[in-house]
């Protein structure tokens, strides 16, 4: 009699549980599902804005390769190569005399004649320009002669603030992402010489490994002889995989490291790397701490110079985005190269003309025909040991296809003609391997300056020595 009076009451309770829990878990599931999207539909829903080469021509460097040789050594310098790019590395930290300060003021002197737009695409005031002044103090440089290292990727920037400088957003090519203040992206733990520090302590003055510049203070820390001496320990990894998170031995994360990055290796066990890494105190002096990294993330540098292991790094770098001197830490055309060749101990300097010129042996390409452009390149270029270079863009031959000369590249975008005969872009933003000529089938491309072939003016031979024939 108890239960069925209340029974309707147990039925009531027994639904309100059940109609309370069900929906919940079923919602947290399909909320975890619905997580991810679909990246095979957004490929493919709509490729129209891919250019023909990215759209036909396999993404996977190793595709490229060939397999008979691939594996052998392509150079016989390449100790002598990695001597020397340890020697550059580490220069900053020889330097005893600051830069002269009419070289250190010569970005006020270009940027005072032309203040450009900034972020809100409005004109850079002079009032602004005054303010960067007064904060550099540069009537005092130098104020500081102290060594130091950065604790996490930063940039190197023309003046002393994060605030982007474009010369004119109604011109292709000069509006975003062309920060010009933006110099260089900085990988951490990368030696720098301080030569002074800004009015308000919040900026620094470094001479950086390959360029000067303007860098946070709060993204250095400064090191002393015993640091020096315990971090030039002649042993380093280098990283190969992109985006590899360093934790610390105290369990912290401290930051990304990228392809790219060196650190001196204290032990190599059967799966890992022991390493130092350089940290911050309070005081912004340099501290080091142990970390453990994976051999799937890290290689004994230098690594071993072979048309294999140079592909398997380019795909680490393939399809990244674009990032004008390195912002947002993505990566230009010569920052791509750069970071390529950095596992295997070859120096190459920041821009592209420097690379293509003093990198390795330079061989001019200019007054040939098209045709006898590629089969030049074809003929005297070693796959994945040639840059090919034409002004303010640097790229890696790879070898051919059906005929035709692969590059892989990091570009913004093809130089094209918009409806009123004005140059436009066909916005690639993207590192990617294409032909000599991507884009050749769009209908606006500018066929003077948006013709990739047309205007490579040289291509360099790097790391040559007598075994460089074997492998074409």
């Amino acid at each position: 009699m108890l239960y069925s009076k209340f029974a309707p009451i147990f039925l009531l309770i027994s639904l309100l549980i059940s109609c309370s829990q069900i929906p919940l878990v079923e919602t947290n599931q399909a909320t975890e599902e619905n997580l991810y999207l679909n990246e095979e539909t957004e490929t493919y829903l709509d490729a129209s804005h891919i250019i023909q080469d990215i759209k036909t021509l396999s993404q996977n460097s190793k595709t490229y390769l060939n397999k008979s040789c691939s594996e052998q050594p392509l150079s016989n310098i390449q100790k002598q190569l990695d001597k020397k790019f340890n020697n550059k590395f580490f220069a900053p930290w020889q330097i005893r005399n600051p830069s002269s300060k009419r070289t250190v003021n010569y970005a006020f002197r270009i940027y005072r004649k032309n203040l450009g737009y900034g972020e809100t695409q409005q004109k850079r005031s002079r009032k602004w320009f005054n303010d960067l002044v007064k904060l550099a103090n540069m009537r005092a440089y130098p104020n500081t002669r102290r060594r130091a290292i950065t604790i996490r990727n930063t940039n190197l920037r023309d003046l002393p603030t994060n605030k982007p400088l474009f010369k004119d957003f109604n011109i292709a090519g000069e509006g975003y992402p062309f920060d010009n203040l933006q110099k260089s992206a900085i990988w951490a733990n990368t030696p720098v010489f301080v030569s002074h520090i800004s009015a308000d302590k919040a900026w620094a003055l470094v001479d950086s490994p390959r360029i000067p510049g303007w860098i946070p203070i709060k993204d250095i820390a400064f090191v002393d002889k015993k640091f020096i001496k315990t971090w030039k320990s002649g042993k380093y990894v280098a990283i190969i995989n992109e985006q590899t998170s360093i934790i610390d031995e105290d369990n912290l994360f401290r930051f990304k490291a990228n392809v790219g990055t060196i650190f001196p290796r204290i032990k190599e066990e059967q799966n890992k790397y022991q390493i130092l890494i350089a940290i911050s105190d309070e005081n912004h002096q340099a501290r080091i701490r142990t970390v453990y990294i994976a051999k799937q993330f890290a290689i004994t540098k230098p690594l071993i110079l072979s048309q294999s292991n140079i592909a398997k790094v380019t795909n680490q770098l393939l399809n990244q985005p674009y990032g004008w001197g390195g912002m947002y830490e993505n990566r230009d055309c010569s920052l791509t190269t750069r970071d390529l060749f950095t596992p295997f101990g070859i120096w190459l300097p920041r821009n592209s003309k420097a690379q293509a010129k003093t990198a390795g042996k330079y061989i001019s390409l200019k007054n040939m025909s098209l045709k006898q452009k590629e089969q030049t390149i074809v003929k005297k270029g070693i796959p994945y040991l040639t840059l090919l270079w034409k002004e303010g863009h640097i790229m890696l031959y790879i070898g051919t296809f059906k005929g035709k000369a692969l590059i892989f590249h990091n570009f913004w975008g093809i130089i094209t003609k918009d409806h009123r005969g004005r140059e436009d872009r066909k916005v690639i933003g993207k590192s990617a391997i294409t032909t000599l000529r991507p884009g050749n089938e769009l209908d606006n491309i500018d066929d003077r300056k948006g013709n990739f072939l047309r205007n490579i003016a040289g291509m360099t031979i790097l790391a040559a020595s007598n075994k460089l024939q074997a492998c074409r």
